[in-house]
């Protein structure tokens, strides 16, 4: 009896389960794997074209995807030639470094201003340069371009993966 009262509940879960589409990015031969689900930001480059496609994604069907920014638009999996890999943390450390080198710059200025020294010294431009030249590397560094043909693939997955 137990079994089959077990076997009832199993079967009752799996109808009233849905499984959410995932758009996956994939690194052949790597363990590099990009997942995406719907209400993710994500940046595309079609062929032929290239303007980048930014937004959120709001639906995945079998063989395309739906970008919303400004205008909805479906892109068809085999038009995507580049997915671009956006990580937060150095994106935020780019705008913080950048934000605190000016600001430097200024606090910097101001003080010799006060003095009255010399406004333009060496080590106004070290200091506030150094902070400025970590936020453009971190920029730099806060986006991956992956080619979709030969090493990267892009697949629609069934099934949750969070």
């Amino acid at each position: 009896m137990k079994p089959q009262v077990c076997f009832i509940i199993l079967l009752i879960f799996s109808f009233t389960g849905i499984a959410q589409k995932t758009l996956l990015v994939e690194k052949m031969g790597k363990p590099s794997k990009y997942y995406y689900h719907i209400g993710d930001k994500i940046k595309i480059y079609k062929f032929g074209s290239k303007k980048a496609m930014k937004g959120s994604i709001t639906a995945i069907m079998d063989s395309a995807i739906t970008i919303t920014s400004i205008t909805s638009e479906n892109i068809s999996l085999k038009e995507v030639q580049y997915v671009v890999k956006q990580f937060e943390f150095p994106r935020k450390l780019s705008i913080k470094l950048g934000e605190f080198g000016g600001v430097i710059l200024l606090v910097m200025v101001v003080n010799n201003l006060l003095n009255n020294s010399q406004v333009f010294t060496p080590y106004v431009f070290i200091v506030s340069g150094s902070f400025l030249g970590g936020s453009l590397v971190s920029l730099m560094l806060s986006e991956r371009r992956c080619k979709i043909g030969d090493r990267w693939k892009v697949k629609i997955l069934d099934g949750n993966l969070r």
